[in-house]
Parts: C-alpha cells; structure tokens; sequence
C-alpha cells in the first residue's frame, strides 16, 4: 500500500523535526553540558512556533504511533507480511512515544516520576531520536522494498 509507505516517510520527517525542535532545556538534564552537534540547526528549529504549537505535537505523535502500527501489516511491494518494513515501523512507534510522552510531560500538572531507563531513552536523548527519524525515513524513501528497510 504505497499510501502506507508515503505516511511513513511523512510522518517520520515530521516526528524528526518536532523532536529536533525541543529547546535545548528540555533535551538535556543539567549536568549535561556537552555542545550536540547541528546545534545551529536546532536552535533554528527551536524557534520555529509550528513544531513548539502542543497541537500539532499531539497530532504527530498520535499519527506516528498509529501509522507505526499500521506499518508493521502493510508493507510496500514484495516484502514480507510481518517483517517487510520493520525499521520504519519501530521507528515511527518510538518517536511517536516519545513525543506524546514528552506532550504529557510538559502538560502534567503534577509531578512525574518516570523509570530511569526512559527517562534516558526518550527524554534526555530526543535530539538523538529525531536525527534517528530522519534518517530512517531517507533511507526508507530510497530503498522502499529492501527487507527490514
């Protein structure tokens, strides 16, 4: 279903860009001081209003996981039912996660705690997961019927 295949890549490019877009004391705990590479780049993005709007965060996020979802049973042409396109649909559940987790972080009213491990993962290394979506959907763009690709 190319429809499929074309939500992937979109929704990948636009989970990259809102993860991309978090400023950068969102990104980091406090003792991390290190300077991430393309961080010009991001802070481009960063003051960009479209990918900072809590609406269009929450949509991507949604969109992604479910097109995630999606993903794992249709694959583009020739590929296998279950395994076709597995890194494009990992990747588009992980960001999606990960952007609804951080929408929920900043939108709580209360404290969280999360578990170390995703805290690690998904909040203090979301630059790294939205360069990991972009890349995934290049690559899934150009090379559509490679399996696990």
């Amino acid at each position: 279903m190319m429809q499929i295949y074309f939500l992937s890549i979109v929704l990948n490019v636009l989970a990259g860009l809102v993860l991309l877009s978090r400023k950068p004391s969102e990104v980091h705990s406090e003792s991390d001081n290190k300077k991430r590479p393309l961080q010009s780049a991001n802070e481009a993005l960063s003051e960009n209003e479209f990918f900072q709007n809590k609406s269009v965060c929450l949509i991507t996020g949604i969109l992604s996981l479910l097109v995630g979802v999606i993903k794992f049973f249709c694959v583009a042409k020739g590929g296998l039912i279950i395994l076709g396109d597995l890194i494009p649909a990992v990747m588009g559940i992980t960001a999606g996660f990960a952007i609804l987790l951080n929408y929920y972080l900043t939108t709580a009213t209360t404290e969280v705690n999360l578990p170390s491990v995703l805290k690690l993962i998904f909040v203090d290394n979301i630059y790294w997961l939205g360069i990991a979506a972009f890349a995934v959907a290049a690559l899934h763009f150009v090379a559509p019927g490679v399996l696990f690709l």
